[in-house]
C-alpha cells in the first residue's frame, strides 16, 4: 500500500478551500442570528459587554448601601455620641 505525501502546494489549496468553506459557514450563521434576534452577531456582543457593565455597576452600589446600613445601625462607643441622639 502506497502511501501518498501531498506538496505543500497542495496542502495550501485545501487549507484555502477550508477557510473559504468556514468563512461562509460564519456568514450564514450571522444571518440566521439576524433573522432570529433583528441584529447581527457584534451588536449582541456589545449589548451584552454593555449589560454586564450595568449589573455589576448595580452590584457595587447594592454593595455600597449594604455597607453604609451596616454602619449606620453599628452602636457608638461609650462617650461617644451620635449624631443622632
Amino acid at each position: 500500500m502506497a502511501s501518498k505525501t501531498k506538496s505543500i502546494t497542495e496542502l495550501i489549496e485545501e487549507l484555502q478551500e477550508e477557510n473559504k468553506r468556514a468563512e461562509s459557514l460564519t456568514k450564514l450563521f450571522n444571518q440566521a442570528v439576524k433573522n432570529e434576534f433583528g441584529m447581527d452577531i457584534k451588536t449582541i456582543h456589545e449589548k451584552l459587554a454593555k449589560l454586564a457593565q450595568i449589573e455589576k455597576k448595580c452590584e457595587e452600589k447594592k454593595a455600597q448601601v449594604k455597607q453604609q446600613s451596616v454602619t449606620a445601625s453599628m452602636p457608638t462607643q461609650q462617650g461617644q455620641h451620635s449624631s443622632f441622639m
